[in-house]
């Protein structure tokens, strides 16, 4: 752009951008010179034609408030003077000439016959023809005043206004999104550069400015209204539309490039249009298919209806390679429903979702394969040769829990990154998902949730269903009693003492006490994450912008919160504060203060108690409890004398092999020896099948004499069958059973990693030595991973639901709660059950 001097007879117009003749001249169209009209003429306001006046009329051009009541493009208002009071009068144009669009001057017609310039377009009283007419002549005000009544009249194909677009903007107007890329970059502390160039409704040139909230029709706080230019920020506002203060005026946006100084146009989608045929193809998400303009206004009146912007959407869409492709979509309306939205959003196709798509495939394939492997192990612990329903419905469970697990960790990777990507960048290069990518990241995270609540529900199920045994090792042993006559007389045995059945009861009682033991606690990691999140203000990390802070000003604009952002917030609070509180348990508590699992197998040994819990037919768990010192049931002297000997190394060691101090062991059992365990068992389950057959009340209450349902009775058969049992598997375990011996031995490294047996027993048990204390899988303290990660997507679908972190603490918590008091109430039942203990001694 450079400056030049203006020809004879003209003067510069008000923009500085063109020149035009002095007044009472007029252009010469073919040589672009000024020629003078007579002084019975006046100069057309196109500047085009010399206007003889009507009537002999004086032409002097001045403005009133009056205009021509007849909507004609035939008739103009004329004003007349009769000395200092002047009149204005309507008239009719004569032969040749139409009305021009301000209804003050006649134009010459191109034709002889007026009439053969059909005037098919008419808005707000001004002849489409006509501007179309003067803009082909070279008016550049007729011109944009044609590509105002083209958007008017929604760029209907058949406007002759509208057929003017292409040679006024040539290749300006892209013909595909893809066409209307800019290469730049965009700090995220920047300003958006936009300008708008704004016209009035006859054509005029109003000036430029930068694209500021005064354009919007929902007004709002200047420092709130700021932030929809801010860089990176996702800015919405809705509102009933008021046009106070607002001129009807026509624009177009660019997009102010400062390295090249180059203005870039922003193309316009109008949702409302329609082509050619009728259809509404900028309604669909095929780009490809959409129109673009680049002229749109706000509000005008049209036809005494009133057609305003009611939706306006400014999309940045931007690439790896640094392409940013903008665009404005607006939708008009015209019915009484005065509602407004305005928004500013950034789309990205991000190669970081094929990435992710392509490792959810490997491991989704890899869990796949490794839940027929548990299933593999799972027919042969359950003696099983071909797949039954249990086992469709074990495979279901476990395939489950994988996709939850391979989900989570997707998930919780994805949006990690996504918020340090996103929060530490400078330049805007990565956004957040919206739309459809946002939705199917909140669906994933709702297919985690449901298989993870249904493998916990299985994981109960199998919990409470455990067959269980304590052992007492403790033997009866005599007294001796002095004859009271003389003291000097032979002391006589007295008849051997029966076993305390308190020490069974009291680590049953601690057994079931542990059940439900957790490795953190849920509470405390709740009121944790809630300080975090609510009270320190980390909640505010999950705005739609691309910087940080942790404090909310009430004259701020607070953007949208992203949902992935949440689950990312939500997801490394919990992980952080949970693997601090086991860094605690583990490096300090269970060291030096309790370890709940250690504490019940010294409670075993003291007991002279050993523990055998069979999670399946062939296979289950072994606790050796049985004490060094041979018996338990001694005064208080004895029994600290013989846990110092312990402490000094006098005595044997605890474990069950010689010289050992493994006490803990998986079980892979042979069918021999269900059989005799289950034979021990059938009296029992026989009784109990008839009185289940003839039963009325089964529910009795816990004080009641009769046989309780579910071990809540002592009957002869249960006593029996208690006292058979211990002694079988005391034989057992001392290896006095011909017919059923084990072998103790160490799992392969690749079973301990998969936790699976490559080969069952056949002949003889397998006792796996087990120093990791596997037998917490039954118990929710080997569980904690699941129950941390139900946790962890309880609360993140419910925050998803209400945008709510501490509505989701409330429910993470009670469903916790519940879970918890579930697994006490039926783990009770079956340790009543299994372990064939009276249900009214567990406390």
């Amino acid at each position: 752009m450079s400056c030049a001097l203006c020809g004879a007879n003209q003067l510069p117009r008000s923009d500085r951008l063109s020149c035009t003749c002095l007044s009472a001249y007029r252009l010469l169209y073919s040589t672009g010179l000024c020629e003078q009209c007579s002084t019975q003429q006046v100069t057309s306001k196109d500047g085009l034609y010399c206007l003889t006046c009507l009537l002999n009329q004086s032409c002097t051009d001045v403005e009133g408030l009056a205009s021509c009541s007849i909507k004609s493009n035939r008739y103009i208002y004329v004003d007349q003077f009769n000395g200092p009071i002047g009149t204005r009068s309507c008239q009719q144009c004569p032969p040749g000439t139409w009305a021009d669009p301000s209804q003050r001057w006649c134009v010459p017609c191109t034709t002889e016959d007026c009439n053969t310039v059909a005037c098919t377009s008419v808005t707000g009283g001004v002849c489409s023809a006509i501007a179309a007419q003067l803009c082909n002549k070279g008016n550049s005000t007729a011109c944009h005043l044609a590509i105002n009544l083209c958007a008017l009249n929604g760029y209907l194909a058949s406007d002759p206004s509208c057929k003017l677009l292409s040679s006024i903007y040539g290749d300006t107007i892209p013909n595909s999104l893809d066409d209307a890329y800019i290469v730049t970059t965009l700090s995220t502390k920047a300003i958006l550069p936009l300008v708008v160039v704004l016209y009035s409704l006859d054509g005029l040139y109003l000036g430029i400015k930068n694209l500021t909230d005064d354009i919007l029709l929902c007004k709002d706080l200047s420092s709130r209204a700021s932030s929809a230019w801010s860089v990176g920020t996702i800015y919405s506002i809705e509102c009933s539309a008021s046009f106070d203060g607002y001129a009807s005026q026509f624009m177009e946006i660019y997009f102010h490039e400062q390295v090249s100084n180059t203005l870039y146009p922003v193309p316009i989608v109008i949702s409302n249009y329609k082509d050619m045929y009728g259809n509404l193809v900028n309604q669909g998400s095929d780009s490809t298919r959409w129109q673009y303009v680049r002229r749109f206004y706000l509000w005008a009146s049209i036809s005494s209806t009133l057609s305003y912007a009611q939706t306006m959407q400014l999309s940045f869409h931007i690439t790896s390679d640094g392409k940013l492709y903008p665009y404005l979509r607006i939708a008009y309306n015209s019915t009484n429903n005065l509602k407004a939205s305005f928004s500013v959003i950034y789309t990205q196709n991000n190669n970081f979702n094929i990435g992710l798509a392509v490792t959810a495939a490997i491991l989704f394939g890899l869990s796949i394969v490794y839940t027929g492997i548990l299933t593999n192990s799972y027919l042969r612990r359950t003696g099983r040769n071909f797949c039954e329903v249990p086992t469709f419905v074990f495979y279901g469970a476990e395939l489950c829990s994988s996709t939850s697990t391979v989900l989570f960790i997707l998930l919780f990777t994805s949006s990690a990154l996504w918020l340090i990507i996103y929060k530490a960048q400078t330049t805007l290069f990565f956004v957040l998902p919206l739309g459809t990518q946002e939705l199917a990241l909140k669906i994933l995270i709702g297919v985690a949730f449901v298989c993870r609540l249904l493998h916990v529900v299985y994981v109960l199920v199998q919990q409470c269903s455990v067959d269980i045994f304590f052992m007492d090792w403790e033997r009866p042993k005599g007294t001796t009693i002095l004859p009271e006559a003389t003291p000097m007389a032979t002391p006589t045995p007295a008849p051997a003492t029966s076993v305390s059945i308190w020490r069974t009861l009291f680590v049953a009682n601690e057994w079931n006490e542990i059940q439900t033991v957790r490795k953190i606690n849920p509470m405390f990691l709740l009121i944790t994450v809630l300080l975090f999140l609510k009270v320190i203000g980390f909640e505010y990390l999950a705005e739609h912008e691309p910087y940080s802070h942790v404090t909310q000003s009430p004259d701020r604009y607070s953007p949208p919160y992203s949902s992935t952002l949440r689950f990312s917030l939500t997801s490394l609070h919990f992980i952080i504060t949970a693997a601090v509180m086991r860094i605690y348990m583990v490096m300090i508590h269970e060291r030096y203060i309790q370890h709940k699992i250690k504490d019940f197998i010294d409670l075993c040994s003291v007991s002279n108690i050993s523990v055998l819990v069979l999670c399946s037919k062939l296979y289950g768990f072994y606790i050796h409890g049985r004490s060094v010192h041979g018996h338990a049931e001694t005064a208080m002297r004895e029994m600290l004398h013989n846990l110092h000997k312990e402490e000094e190394d006098l005595c044997g060691r605890r474990g069950l092999v010689t010289d050992s101090d493994i006490q803990t062991f998986e079980l892979g059992l042979t069918r021999q020896f269900r059989t005799l365990y289950d034979n021990i068992l059938f009296p029992l389950i026989a009784e109990n099948s008839a009185q289940n057959h003839v039963r009325t009340d089964v529910h009795r209450g816990r004080d009641g004499d009769g046989d309780g349902g579910s071990g809540g009775g002592v009957s002869e058969a249960r006593l029996k069958a208690h006292e058979n049992m211990n002694h079988f598997l005391t034989l057992f375990f001392e290896r006095n059973l011909a017919e059923v011996d084990y072998v103790v031995k160490d799992k392969l490294l690749l079973e301990k990693v998969l936790g699976i047996e490559l080969a069952g027993p056949v002949d003889t048990s397998f006792l796996y030595n087990d120093t990791s204390f596997s037998f917490d899988s039954i118990l929710f303290y080997g569980k904690e991973w699941m129950l941390l990660q139900l946790d962890i997507l309880v609360f993140a679908v419910v925050d998803l639901v209400a945008q709510n972190y501490v509505l989701a603490a409330i429910v993470t918590l009670a469903i916790s709660l519940v879970t918890k008091q579930v697994r006490d109430s039926a783990g009770s039942r079956n340790l009543s059950q299994k372990a064939l203990i009276d249900n009214r001694f567990l406390l």
